[in-house]
Order: C-alpha cells, then structure tokens, then sequence
C-alpha cells in the first residue's frame, strides 16, 4: 500500500482531524521535531529567546528548539513526569515562550499551566497523547500550537511523519507560508522511507524484539538511543507513502485506543498499592505505555527479561542529553530523582488479557521478593 501511494497524486481527507481538533488547522510535516521547529519559528521570538522545556523529554524536541534560533530553558517536572506548576511559575519570568508535553499521554495540568503564562506562546507536545483528553477535550487545543508524531514506537506508528495543530490564526498565517516552501521528498527519498519502515516494522514485532533482548548485553541495550536526535534540522512537507495512509490508520488507532485505556486499567488494578506508577484519574489517557517508578528498577528490569517480558527504561539518557543543551546539575531535582527510576511496562493493544495477567504475576512476584 505504501508503494502505491508514493504514485497518487491526491490530497489526503481526515474526517477525524475535524472531530479532534474542529477549530484548529491542522499540517502535516515531516516529524514532530520539525513541526515545533516551525511553530517556533511562526512565534517571532528574538535569536537565542529561552524556550521552557521540562528536562524529561526526547533530545529531538531540544534539537528542534536549537534549530529554530533559540534556547532550551529547563524546568522541572512533578510525580506525574509533567511540568509542575510551581517550578513553572518560578520560572516564568525567564522564558519567552514554553513546551508543555503530556509524557506517555498522560495529561499535564493545563489549567494551572495556563493561569502562569497567558502572555506567552505555547506549544502542546502530544507526541505520545493522541486521543488522551483533559477535561473532556482533546489534547493539542488549549494553547497556540500542539505537536504529534507518527514516528517508529508511537502510536499510530508509521515509520515517520508528524502533525502540527494550530489554534492560532494568526500564528496559522505564517505556518502556512513557511510550510509552502518546503519541498516534496524524491522519488528515492519515498522509497527509501517505505523499505526502512517496513524494516522496522519487523524489527519492532514482538518476537524478533524479545530475541532482541534475548541475546544482547544489558550494557548495550541500556547505549542503545544513547545518541541525541535532531530532527528539526530536515525540512521537506510529509512523506506521501505515510500522508495517504493517516486516515484508515488513524480510524484504526481510535479503536486500538480503548483497548490500550482497558489494559492499563487492568494492570493498574491488579498491582494495587504493591507499585508507584502513572494513573490516568481523572483524565482520559491512550496508556502510551504503563509507566513505573521504581527504585529497584534495573534489578526489575533483569527479572522481567529472565521471565521473558519486555520492558523499557525509556528516555533514560534524558539527563545526558540535557546537560549537552547547557542543563546544569541541580536545577532540577525531581526529574534528577525520577529519571533513573522510571520503567515502562507494555500494554499495548496488542497485549492478551493473558499476557496481562503473567505480567503482572511476575510484578507482585518481583515485589515480594523485594518488598518495598
């Protein structure tokens, strides 16, 4: 299917964007890097301006806040591995613009969020959110712009491509001039992106991953990723293969949704009091992933392996990223005590109700052999 559409010469139709996202524009870009770099860029702010981010994030969103001319201001994040609003305000008077990201599509506190910066421009991260709502309301439409990601381990993922929302209108005027600048990806470029999605896609099914994990040294797979990823610098419009596949996938997404919701609510309830894990009251969340924090972490890590489960210690370079945009140590001590301890267990629509069931036998197994 990929294959075919590199040839259609048609503009794609989303009749969800519109149940979404009703008041807003909605553009299509290469990444979700790329999307924050232009919505950056479409604020106007002076060269080197500070662009609040909290420190537990992807190393492409600094690499996007770099790439549109600016600086990267670190804040730091709550129990909740979201900004906290008290961080937020004492920082507010030192940033010209700000990322506000809902981590593993759980929501951050908009309201409050707002109520500190209405004078400044702000960008909703939601490269894990899509579908996650707060107060009722799809995430991406309570602030100027809202970024999502289409990339490999997102949800959909396509192998790539990303989506800018725009609430702004006047913001949307300069989006649109600079987006028609960009130019379409070859030929090549297309078939390129098909063979490594497809690649990919192998490579991320749940067997060859657990043999993955199966034969390679903890010391290599705890490297892998390690590299800083800077997307924002790749500046061509949205891979056609990925734009005229959105709309059945997205449908397809919507519905894989409430079973992931139904997963992460059944892991929640059965491992009760025994964990300290993300919840998802009282907002709804896509359960990008069930995310611990443990301090045992890798010891649970290795447990869970021997038994055959997967796990993940996602972002767990976050902190050697930051420090590479000019993070000092200390400033942010929440996320400093957080980052080495956080470990995402799958839930997934593609999980059983059974494999639920053994992952979380071995939790509360892992648990009283090391209670807390």
């Amino acid at each position: 299917m990929g294959v075919q559409n590199v040839f259609r010469d048609e503009k794609v139709a989303v009749p969800l964007f519109q149940t979404l996202f009703p008041e807003a524009q909605i553009h299509l870009t290469e990444s979700a890097a790329s999307g924050i770099k232009y919505a950056l860029e479409g604020f106007g702010l002076k060269k080197n301006a500070r662009v609040g981010v909290q420190a537990y994030t992807c190393s492409s969103v600094l690499g996007a806040i770099t790439a549109a001319g600016l600086t990267p201001f670190f804040i730091d994040t709550n129990q909740n591995l979201s900004l906290d609003t008290e961080a937020v305000m004492s920082k507010v008077a030192h940033i010209d613009a700000l990322i506000v990201t809902h981590t593993f599509g759980f929501t951050a506190d908009i309201a409050g969020i707002k109520a500190i910066v209405p004078h400044l421009p702000v960008i909703e991260d939601c490269a894990h959110a899509l579908f996650s709502q707060y107060e009722h309301r799809s995430v991406g439409t309570f602030f100027d712009a809202a970024v999502f990601s289409f990339g490999n381990g997102k949800f959909p993922s396509l192998g790539g491509g990303g989506m800018l929302v725009i609430n702004n209108p006047s913001l949307n005027e300069r989006i649109t001039k600079r987006l028609s600048t960009l130019p379409r990806p070859t030929l090549w470029q297309e078939l390129k992106q098909i063979v490594k999605s497809y690649a990919k896609a192998v490579m991320y099914a749940p067997l060859p991953q657990w043999m993955i994990n199966k034969i390679l040294s903890e010391r290599y797979l705890n490297n892998r990723n390690k590299n800083i990823i800077s997307r924002g610098n790749q500046e061509f419009k949205i891979y056609k293969s990925i734009e005229l596949s959105l709309s059945a996938k997205l449908e397809e997404a919507k519905k894989n949704a409430v079973v992931q919701n139904g997963n992460g609510t059944s892991l929640a309830q059965m491992l009760g009091r025994n964990y300290e894990f993300l919840t998802a009251d009282p907002n709804k969340v896509n359960y990008f992933a069930f995310v611990l924090i443990e301090e045992e972490r890798d010891r649970l890590c290795r447990y869970l392996k021997e038994k055959g489960i997967m796990s993940g210690k996602h972002f767990q370079h976050a902190l050697t990223w930051a420090m590479a945009y000019g993070y000092a140590l200390g400033s942010c001590p929440v996320f400093e005590k957080q980052v080495n301890h956080i470990l995402t267990i799958p839930c997934n629509y593609s999980v059983s109700k059974r494999d639920l069931n053994r992952i979380a036998h071995y939790l509360l197994e892992f648990r009283n052999i090391n209670p807390q």
